[in-house]
């Protein structure tokens, strides 16, 4: 269960003395933890629509990913896709995303893994862009290594973007979204970009070769497995659940930013 209080400190009675200690480390060191406050900014693209009855909501605290990576999460209460070209902005204001070493964020979708594959992955990928303004914008780097079809299923095959490795995290299930070793989810470190600070995060769908397409650094267009497999975005009976499907967005590392901030004292039991 996440319990999560920016405006005040847990008293000694509140916690542990064993996990006041863990705490306040973390506080010395920089690594407080947070999740967005608020959505910036969404402008759906084709033939989005699922989850929107529960936007906002479903896209802020903590990823409700499932222990099975073949069978994972398909709520509108967890989820919103973002529809083909789609994008979305997440805000932080209490706190802002630090670099520290290791990945500084991570962002949850819910891509299937398939039984016995585990390096094959049915991904919605998108491309992620931060910022400390929501103006000046920095794009991840992001590759398709291969564009062959017998290439399109494997993980490795995308690089740099979200929506590629399943969410195992969930505050059911006790799995940490704080934990890049098991929250599962894509990792994304700051130190990749040589930025020291952030407070927005953009995460744009991929789109593919018929509509929206995003090229990599190679002028590749990012057709990914997933987006192959749904329907053509320009029919009109394609559906509203296309694109890039968001869950949640963790920060690995924040500090306080605004005036009335303090220590987030957040843990994950």
């Amino acid at each position: 269960m996440m319990k999560c209080d920016s405006r005040k400190r847990k008293s000694s009675s509140d916690v542990t003395a064993a996990t006041f200690i863990i705490l306040l480390l973390q506080t010395v060191a920089g690594f407080s933890q947070a999740f967005p406050d608020k959505v910036h900014s969404f402008v759906p693209g084709k033939n989005a629509g699922f989850g929107q009855g529960f936007f906002p909501g479903n896209v802020l605290g903590p990823p409700n990913g499932t222990s099975n990576a073949q069978v994972p999460n398909f709520s509108q209460a967890d989820l919103v896709s973002l529809g083909t070209g789609g994008s979305i902005i997440m805000e932080f204001n209490t706190h802002k995303i630090v670099d520290l070493p290791g990945p500084d964020f991570t962002i949850f979708e819910n891509p299937v893994q398939p039984s016995s594959h585990p390096e094959q992955t049915y991904a919605d990928t998108a491309v992620v862009a931060v910022s400390e303004d929501a103006e000046t914008w920095t794009t991840f780097p992001f590759d398709i290594v291969s564009t062959a079809p017998e290439n399109l299923p494997l993980k490795a095959n995308y690089l740099g973007l979200a929506g590629v490795q399943p969410t195992y995290s969930s505050p059911g299930n006790g799995i940490s979204p704080f934990d890049p070793a098991v929250s599962g989810g894509d990792k994304f470190d700051l130190a990749d970009l040589d930025i020291a600070s952030i407070r927005f995060i953009r995460i744009t769908d991929s789109g593919d070769e018929r509509f929206a397409p995003s090229l990599d650094m190679h002028g590749d267009t990012v057709t990914d497995y997933g987006n192959l497999l749904d329907p053509d975005p320009t029919e009109p009976d394609a559906g509203v659940a296309a694109g890039f499907d968001l869950d949640a967005v963790a920060a690995l590392h924040t500090e306080p930013w605004s005036q009335s901030a303090v220590v987030d004292w957040s843990t994950y039991d």
